[in-house]
């Protein structure tokens, strides 16, 4: 539930599952899926608690920015797949937007992994990633910490790599296997064989014996895969089947037909003797008494006849919170359980009680789900834990009116949503920089739909049918991109298309990346006192906006009282050397921690704070000093970047790059740094151009 009653047990705050308990370490990569999404509410929201932010985007303005560009920069991937129908928004490409086109279905599961440095966790839920889902609906979900010495079972974290594997192949539309996958469904499966990897020690991977356990399992629905109700016959611990049977359900298939769900689950509880099936349900007050029914009569047409001792129950959910507000929360969460005379199993998660959603019909929805079986006898303090976490309801009196959902409404299940699916011959769309040129490649599958085209933000067209046709209908498009901002996206649109389709736009590789305008091109200064401040760049570069701003009041904007202090040295080598060196000492601390992937070395490395970043600071000061004509000044230090860079020892952990990869691109950034020194000491001193040669001798042994 969004927001919960902390004296009223089995509830929880759902965005408090993506903040990492302590010693979890450093965020290393997160992905995610889900059918609505709101892209400002899953980077504002959930990947602030991801990355522990400080700051926040309505308070803190450019600090926000920085901070989450840098902490963004150092993931190896962050990612969300979000079904075709609802996939739209700007966004910052520092995360990953994929559009999953589920053929004849809809992409409705709702499962988020986090990796940080010692703990991997799965959350399943039945909310979306949006304001509604998290913070007003009522909802329910599940979560798995993994971790070193950790018992959680492996079996429903394999699955879900497993089922993560399988569903963002949705993504690439018709890709026939002639095309080579985009970057970012790299970096997705990348990232899972990251987790895949670190997690076999964390975690139990031993088969379930006797009762006093909490049993676990996955329970995944889609194309080729068995229904809820298969697999949970298969984990269920007994041969004896349940007697009862509950359903919260805030959607079912539609009225005027056999509901296939309700006798199927009739099927599947008790077929001789008492047995009884209640549905927690949506309910409002009508006129004269009356109360109108999120559900269809058809669920009660359901129960068998001829059997007495069978009964179908309705219930009403509680949609009001017990408080002085009383704020109403709309029922959201989707549940189903089943208990005989000791077992209880309960199934939650995404899956709503309808064909689509339980894997019945010819297309079922890409669903995912957890299942929970306990043992009432052997573990009563998890069984009635386990039950207050479960959405109740108040029985409905047989003497009330019921009005019944109405022939022709739809459901959640339903493939339609706020923007048009993105069509299959629509591949991937990449942003990509190099040497200062920007431009867009789009890959085109096979046959469009006629008469289409791509809009930017101002609703013009930026390419279209004729276009590609007059380039012979290549496979791949580029589009040159002259603008500073990237773009998160194009609208598609084509002949009878009532609306637009979103086409997202992922980047190749962070470095194509613009950095912020507040991290643009440093002052050495600035530099060093960001990389020897003990406090994190996003408050260190507070102090330097608010000076570069003229406000005089950030932190070391006081006047000077020390007489001594009014002489400026820094026109002096020998100050500026020791300057430097406490800025060099630091950026080798940064660069040894673990880093998690080849873009967040190139942060470190090559980004607005990096290595190559004071190189250029070194250089730009340099040849704005008098007295550096010949460059000496400019390419002493230069060489001693460069020894400070060649005695980086760096440090690796499980889930992190391998120190032999870390050390190759020192390497290579050592090499240019060489050729930058050696040009500038071309007319420097015999002694300094001896002594850059000699420093560079050492630095690539």
């Amino acid at each position: 539930m969004a927001k919960a009653d902390k004296k009223k047990k089995g509830y929880r705050k759902l965005l408090d599952a993506w903040t990492p308990p302590e010693g979890s370490g450093d965020a290393i990569g997160c992905v995610a899926t889900t059918y609505t999404f709101s892209p400002e509410f899953y980077e504002e929201e959930c990947l602030s608690r991801f990355l522990q932010l400080q700051t926040n985007p309505d308070d803190d303005g450019a600090a926000y920015i920085i901070e989450r560009e840098e902490k963004l920069a150092s993931l190896s991937c962050a990612s969300v797949l979000v079904d075709a129908s609802h996939c739209q928004g700007a966004r910052s490409l520092r995360w990953d937007l994929l559009s999953a086109r589920v053929p004849g279905s809809i992409l409705h599961a709702k499962v988020a992994l986090m990796h940080w440095g010692n703990r991997v966790r799965l959350l399943i839920a039945s909310a979306n990633l949006t304001e509604d889902g998290y913070r007003r609906n009522l909802e329910v979900f599940g979560v798995l910490d993994y971790m070193d010495g950790g018992k959680a079972p492996l079996g429903c974290l394999d699955g879900a790599l497993e089922f993560l594997s399988g569903v963002v192949e949705y993504s690439e539309g018709a890709n026939e296997g002639e095309v080579e996958p985009s970057p970012a469904l790299l970096r997705w499966r990348s990232f899972l064989d990251g987790v895949r990897e670190v997690s076999r020690d964390w975690g139990d991977a031993t088969p379930y014996r006797g009762n006093k356990q909490v049993r676990v399992y996955p329970v995944f629905v889609g194309p080729g895969r068995l229904s809820v109700f298969k697999q949970f016959w298969t984990h269920w611990p007994v041969k004896r089947p349940p007697d009862d049977a509950m359903v919260t359900s805030p959607f079912f298939d539609p009225p005027g037909a056999p509901n296939r769900p309700a006798q199927e689950l009739w099927q599947n509880i008790r077929l001789k003797g008492k047995a009884s099936v209640t549905f927690n349900l949506s309910a409002e007050d009508a006129e004269d008494g009356k109360l109108q029914i999120r559900a269809p009569r058809d669920i009660l047409r359901a129960q068998p006849r001829g059997r007495p001792a069978v009964k179908t129950y309705l219930c009403r959910v509680k949609q009001f919170e017990e408080s002085d507000d009383g704020a109403f929360r709309p029922l959201h969460a989707k549940c189903m359980s089943l208990e005989e005379a000791d077992w209880s199993g309960h199934i939650i998660g995404s899956s709503n009680f309808t064909s689509a959603g339980l894997g019945l019909g010819k297309n079922p929805n890409i669903e995912a789900n957890l299942l929970y079986i306990l043992s009432y006898s052997a573990n009563r303090a998890s069984y009635d834990r386990t039950w207050k976490g479960l959405p109740q309801g108040e029985q409905i009196s047989e003497e009330v009116e019921l009005i019944w959902q109405p022939e022709g409404q739809e459901g959640e299940d339903s493939p339609s949503g706020e923007v048009l699916a993105l069509p299959q011959a629509f591949g991937r769309a990449v942003f990509k920089q190099s040497g200062g040129i920007s431009w867009v490649e789009l890959t085109i599958n096979g046959n469009p739909p006629s008469g289409w085209a791509i809009l930017k933000d101002d609703g013009k067209v930026m390419f279209d049918e004729a276009a590609w046709n007059a380039l012979g209908k290549e496979g791949e498009i580029r589009i040159d991109w002259p603008e500073d901002r990237p773009p998160s996206g194009f609208e598609v649109t084509w002949a009878g298309a009532e609306g637009n389709a979103w086409w997202p736009v992922n980047v190749d590789r962070q470095a194509s990346l613009p950095p912020p305008d507040e991290l643009k091109n440093l002052p050495l200064d600035v530099l060093v006192d960001i990389l020897t401040s003990a406090r994190p760049l996003h408050l260190a570069m507070r102090s330097w906006l608010r000076r570069s701003k003229g406000s005089g009041n950030g932190d070391g904007d006081g006047p000077i009282v020390d007489p001594h202090a009014k002489v400026d040295t820094s026109a002096f080598l020998i100050q500026r050397t020791r300057r430097l060196a406490w800025g060099l000492n630091a950026l080798r601390d940064r660069i040894e921690r673990p880093v998690a992937s080849q873009d967040a070395l190139e942060w470190r490395l090559r980004g607005p704070v990096g290595a190559m970043a004071l190189a250029k600071a070194i250089e730009k000061e340099a040849n704005e000093r008098i007295g550096d004509d010949d460059g000496a000044e400019k390419s002493f230090l230069l060489a001693e970047l460069a020894l400070e860079l060649s005695r980086v020892k760096p440090r690796t952990a499980p889930g992190y790059l391998p120190v032999k990869e870390v050390s190759e691109a020192i390497d290579s950034l050592l090499a240019e740094l060489e050729g930058m020194a050696s040009s500038a000491a071309d007319n420097a001193p015999e002694g300094i151009r001896d002594y850059v040669q000699s420093a560079f001798r050492e630095a690539l042994r």
